[in-house]
């Protein structure tokens, strides 16, 4: 019966495109975030009553709202962290299958360390990249007075600016038509293209 609890679960290593593609959905539910807090950044601020509750409030909603933001940044840049770890072990495997092939081959032993070289090189990337992905995001919610007066002499009715969010996948839910419209080499319009 003690040996049900003292054994050891398989780690299960899931392909890095799963990855990519979890992390492209939760930058897809943080743009949704995005508009719902911007939605109420509006709401609070067309209020009419200017209560402190409210301009903390308001307060929190923006800040709420670049921590969201820093966070799909972040969401992004590991995308980009994954694929390049990808393109890295793809570079690591024909590496060592040039290794096997050589290894029937005389080989100088200064290439040997050479390569040997690169492939350490190669395992402090995937380190510090692993590292860089185990980063958290730190959240403060504590708000001085200061601020809140400057809240208060913002005034309600200062227009309120924010950035537009881009949609990464827009190009990826566009037909194919479209997408090949886009490509430099085919030139004309709609059904009457002409492929140079």
């Amino acid at each position: 019966m003690f040996r049900r609890c003292r054994r050891k679960r398989r780690n299960l290593v899931k392909p890095i495109n799963e990855y990519v593609n979890e992390l492209k959905d939760l930058d897809h539910l943080l743009e949704q975030m995005l508009i719902r807090v911007q939605a109420d950044i509006k709401k609070v601020a067309q209020s009419g009553n200017i209560t402190k509750s409210k301009l903390k409030r308001r307060l929190l909603l923006k800040r709420h709202y670049k921590n969201i933001d820093d966070r799909r940044t972040q969401v992004l840049a590991r995308v980009l962290q994954l694929e390049n770890l990808h393109l890295n072990s793809l570079q690591v495997n024909s590496l060592k299958s040039v290794v096997n092939a050589h290894s029937s081959i005389n080989i100088n032993p200064d290439d040997v360390e050479n390569l040997i070289d690169k492939l350490s090189s190669f395992t402090d990337d995937f380190q510090e990249i692993s590292e860089r992905l185990n980063e958290d995001i730190a959240f403060s919610v504590d708000i001085t007075d200061e601020e809140l007066e400057e809240e208060i002499n913002g005034g309600i009715d200062s227009s309120i600016v924010f950035p537009e969010i881009s949609d990464v996948s827009e190009f990826n839910n566009k037909p194919k038509s479209i997408q090949g419209s886009l490509d430099p080499k085919v030139k004309g319009k709609g059904s009457t293209t002409t492929y140079a």
